[in-house]
């Protein structure tokens, strides 16, 4: 399964793909940034604290040429100057491989590789079944 439209009616009122609702508090989370080969430990609190605005992009991985593209986009200086113009901390979020998620340490963005899905779990954002990610670990 692949798409939105292999999602059964069952799968849509499943509460782990629904999202966090507006108005919720972002789940916290501390983890590497796999872009970086020094220990460097992104927290949400903190770059929340530390800036105006974060922007999480959860992505299916760097290995998919649509997400390469698009990081590659807003990898570019005029991008990234608006979000510096605007204090926005962008943060990318995949349940890639770390060796996976360096191909985007071009972009000049932090980027997790939660290869535990926990974020992924905690924002509710599944990018397939849950029961297809527990059938294959």
């Amino acid at each position: 399964m692949n798409t939105m439209d292999d999602l059964t009616e069952e799968d849509l009122q499943n509460p782990l793909l629904s999202g966090i609702e507006v108005g919720d508090s972002a789940p916290e989370f501390s983890m590497k940034n796999a872009c970086n080969d020094d220990p460097e430990i992104i927290t949400l609190s903190q770059e929340i604290q530390q800036h105006n605005g974060v922007l999480l992009i959860f992505f299916r991985g760097a290995w998919w040429p649509v997400w390469y593209a698009f990081f590659k986009r807003i990898g570019k200086p005029e991008v990234k100057a608006e979000f510096d113009k605007r204090d926005v901390k962008v943060i990318g979020i995949s349940h890639d491989s770390v060796k996976s998620m360096k191909r985007l340490k071009f972009c000049g963005y932090p980027m997790i590789a939660d290869v535990t899905r926990q974020i992924v779990l905690n924002y509710k954002t599944f990018m397939v079944r849950p029961n297809i990610w527990d059938a294959r670990g």
